[in-house]
């Protein structure tokens, strides 16, 4: 084993991530399904297609138009000159659809409350995923190990070979992957344009971090002072103290590491 960081091989790294992903995702549709449940977001959206049902009604009426023809079989199977008439059609009826939605107070209240049951109870999935796959388990596991890491054989350290505690894993995984990294980029995805092109910045920017560091560290590392690593050739110590008197028993042996080989980063990075 090494004093020196091991960094993770990039595949491995990758393969994890993919593992994680699809965790989270499964982990997240579970609790959000649940959420929905438990709120009965499906009354409100019941009872808000029943507020405007009348005036679908009446603007299919005072236009000629089947508003739920839209991107159906027979919509497609019309001649093109057929279907550009249907749709400046449609964009008339759509348009005086949504002027009398947004002149009644009721429907919009309803729209607004069913929106912000779904939304709540997307924040409440992604935030417990996380907490569950990306905190806890990872203090289960040991050595800052998710799913993903456990079976690629990677692990999670601080910079200095120490191993990770529950303060920085937490900077790492919710301040860092959840909050900054997921749910911000989640967030200006819905901003078009300006928010998916900022959401696009963010990730250019964590594969520019990624490729620039010397550890290949992502944005979440960086917060944390943390770093991936392959646990089968590293040399993680529990504590600042247990690496202080490793480094004095090699050095009583005339074998000790140097300052940098020790902590293998500019003297004015370390902590």
């Amino acid at each position: 084993m090494s004093i020196s960081i091991q960094k993770a091989n990039f595949w491995k790294r990758f393969s994890a991530w993919l593992v994680d992903a699809v965790a989270v995702f499964f982990v997240s549709l579970g609790v959000f399904i649940l959420a929905c449940i438990l709120a009965n977001t499906d009354a409100l959206k019941v009872a808000y297609q029943n507020k405007i049902e009348p005036y679908k009604i009446a603007i299919e009426t005072e236009f000629s138009i089947d508003l739920d023809l839209m991107g159906t079989a027979e919509y497609q199977a019309m001649e093109q000159a057929e279907r550009d008439a249907y749709d400046a059609l449609y964009k008339k009826a759509q348009n005086a659809f949504n002027k009398k939605i947004k002149a009644d107070k009721d429907a919009s209240e309803l729209y607004n409350n069913w929106r912000t049951q779904v939304l709540t109870a997307g924040i409440i999935a992604i935030l417990t995923s996380h907490l569950l796959l990306n905190f806890c388990v990872p203090l289960i596991l040991k050595n800052g190990q998710t799913l993903g890491k456990k079976t690629f054989g990677l692990a999670v350290m601080r910079t200095n070979g120490v191993k990770v505690g529950g303060t920085a894993l937490f900077i790492r995984q919710f301040i860092g992957l959840c909050a900054i990294e997921t749910m911000t980029v989640l967030y200006m995805c819905t901003l078009i344009p300006v928010g998916l092109i900022t959401a696009l910045l963010v990730q250019a920017l964590q594969v520019g971090v990624m490729i620039k560091t010397p550890t290949n560290s992502s944005i979440h590392d960086l917060l944390a002072d943390t770093v991936v690593v392959e646990l089968a050739s590293q040399q993680i110590f529990e504590t600042e103290e247990a690496r202080a008197q490793f480094i004095a028993n090699e050095s009583a042996e005339g074998t000790a590491p140097t300052a940098d080989t020790a902590c293998p980063f500019p003297r004015n990075h370390r902590k």
